[in-house]
């Protein structure tokens, strides 16, 4: 089982799929929770994760829910290595010092892979997005 930090993956968010992923069993726990819940998301790898010839397949989790100001109203997270079938554990945090705001998290697994280059060369910035591994929700309460 392979467990996670949040981090961000900003260049996600504008590429387009460029083919069919296959569709994994997610689960959240818990799936509602209060501004200061740790969430745990697992599935299986529905294929290898990490080099791979010329290309690295990765996994990128993205959840977010409408804007609110003070408080925290998305997340994102990566898994970077793993074998095929392998059950992976990552964690949704709110950032250090901040509380998720309340509301319906949506959130989705998505593959993409990034160019392999050695040590000592210059490597582009290239990610392509190749589809949606499933979608989830989880629900933050207000605290009180």
């Amino acid at each position: 089982m392979v467990a996670l930090a949040v981090v961000a993956v900003p260049a996600l968010s504008a590429v387009t799929p460029t083919g069919p992923t296959a569709v994994a069993k997610i689960t959240v726990k818990p799936a509602a929770g209060t501004p200061h819940t740790r969430f745990a998301v697992t599935f299986a790898s529905p294929g290898p994760v990490g080099p791979g010839g010329a290309l690295a397949t990765h996994y990128a989790v993205m959840a977010s829910d409408r804007r609110q100001t003070g408080c925290a109203s998305s997340a994102s997270a990566t898994i970077a290595g793993s074998l095929p079938g392998s059950r992976l554990k990552l964690w949704l945090d709110p950032p250090l010092g901040s509380r998720w705001c309340a509301g319906t998290f949506h959130a989705r697994i998505l593959e993409y892979q990034t160019l392999v280059c050695g040590p000592l060369h210059v490597c582009p910035q290239f990610i392509r997005f190749v589809g949606t591994i499933g979608k989830f929700s989880f629900r933050v309460k207000r605290a009180g």
